[in-house]
């Protein structure tokens, strides 16, 4: 699956996700040079956006991405239907859909991101160029496109479904779902994203299972005086998607970033599922885990544990895409939901729900650094699981959920323990010289010489 760690911070180019991380300024347009291939055209039509003022490279720690979107109808009509990041590494092309009204009038919304990575703390400019009319053409055939959600009424925890048809983007081959706070079908205003899923594209096809659940943990580690490294931070974040109304957009995308925009769909939430109902322990001076909840009365339990050990891992990127499965980092526009600004430092999403990685339920942490299964609850909803690990210096993640969360199952929040065993210095025991005592002397035999011993 790619993913591009680049476009981590750069998810506002999309006028979608703001990362917590990033304090965000905004600026007035200096070089109105916004240009498109085209300001017209029918579905299916690509259209790329440039901007010679707006570049990609600064120099070191600092970047900068091209944001364009297509946004059809006005008020409260208007939705998002093209969406594309430009970098340096790709154009900023979206391409026209089959759903919309070519009646409707439409235009194309465009910013440049930048973001400087020298300053303390990371820092944002979003600087907007002015909107271009864009005129939809009536397409000759029949509309194509078409989505369906599972449920659009769910609990913070669960999950819901898109399937979808009629993607006619040249070699698509992955889409993707994201919900953001509001009822804004036209994502002007989302700031904070909360769920999303991904999932392969084939034949026009897609089904993108979708967590509601924007929980996860985030660590720090270092080292001084060439000692072992340590962890300085470990924080577990509890998922926090209030009641109300939210806003879900579908999308297929292909290899040079494309991406061809499916009908907004608003989603309700109606309350919390237990997904606090859990925890991770190591004790002190052990390499034993413990993941263990509750309140799971739809189904078995399915975990995975991860340890990292530090000692061999420290130095290395500690950014794993594959813990982010149900909210995965796009590599082509909408949005990158995890990500990590300094040196040393991870951020998790919270469930490895939808993933499988091919592994034995009898494999251990101590022999492959994880270990997934299932394990049944008791009558009251309790279950519990321990594993141990092959260091004395690390941590463990925990990612669970109950029964099935696209019915009446839930996704635990991600759990986190550090791993800290004292060393024990060897010690080299104490020998006790002996002496070999002297031979006794033959004892004498009658008939026969006496010999000295």
């Amino acid at each position: 699956m790619r993913r591009r760690t680049r476009l981590v911070l750069l998810a506002a180019a999309a006028g979608l996700l703001v990362p917590t991380a990033v304090s965000t300024s905004a600026a007035s347009a200096v070089d109105q040079d916004l240009t498109l291939t085209a300001t017209s055209g029918a579905a299916g039509v690509e259209v790329t956006a440039s901007s010679a003022s707006c570049v990609a490279d600064h120099g070191e720690g600092t970047i900068s991405a091209l944001s364009v979107r297509l946004i059809s109808g006005t008020g409260a009509d208007a939705a998002l239907a093209g969406v594309a990041i430009g970098d340096s590494d790709r154009a900023a092309t979206f391409v026209i859909p089959d759903w919309i009204d070519p009646t409707d009038p439409a235009v194309v919304e465009a910013s440049c991101v930048t973001i400087d990575f020298t300053t303390e703390e990371p820092t944002e400019t979003v600087v907007p160029f002015d909107p271009i009319a864009f005129d939809v053409e009536a397409s000759p055939g029949s509309p194509v496109q078409a989505r369906t959600y599972s449920r659009t009424s769910l609990l913070a925890g669960q999950a819901f479904q898109v399937d979808g048809s009629g993607c006619f983007l040249d070699d698509a081959d992955v889409a993707f779902v994201e919900v953001a706070r509001g009822s804004d079908l036209s994502f002007r205003t989302a700031t904070t994203f909360v769920g999303g899923g991904v999932s392969d594209a084939s034949g026009g096809g897609f089904s993108v299972p979708a967590a509601m659940s924007n929980g996860g943990l985030d660590y720090a580690a270092s080292s001084n005086d060439d000692g072992p490294p340590v962890v300085d931070k470990l924080e577990e974040h509890p998922t926090d998607i209030p009641p109300g109304t939210y806003t879900s957009i579908s999308y297929c995308a292909n290899e040079a970033g494309v991406n061809l925009v499916f009908e907004p769909e608003l989603i309700e939430i109606t309350g919390d599922a237990p997904f606090g109902d859990v925890d991770l322990t190591v004790p002190a001076d052990s390499r034993t885990a413990t993941f263990a909840g509750g309140s799971c009365t739809t189904g078995d339990v399915t975990y995975e544990l991860d340890a990292t050990d530090l000692a061999e891992d420290f130095g290395e990127p500690v950014i794993d895409p594959q813990a982010d499965v149900v909210r995965a980092v796009s590599p082509s526009a909408v949005s990158a939901v995890l990500g990590s600004t300094t040196p040393g430092t991870a951020a998790r999403s919270d469930a490895a729900w939808a993933r499988s990685r091919g592994a034995s339920t009898t494999r251990a942490l101590s022999d492959e650094d994880f270990v997934e299964g299932t394990t049944a609850p008791d009558a009251e909803g309790e279950w519990s699981v321990s594993d141990d690990v092959g260091f004395d210096n690390g941590l463990v993640e925990g990612y669970a959920w109950c029964g099935d969360p696209l019915t009446d199952g839930f996704i635990y929040d991600s759990q986190g323990a550090v791993v800290a065993v004292e060393a024990v210095p060897e010690t080299v025991p104490s020998t006790v010289p002996t002496t070999v005592p002297a031979p006794q002397p033959a004892n004498a035999v009658s008939g026969t010489p006496t010999y000295a011993g």
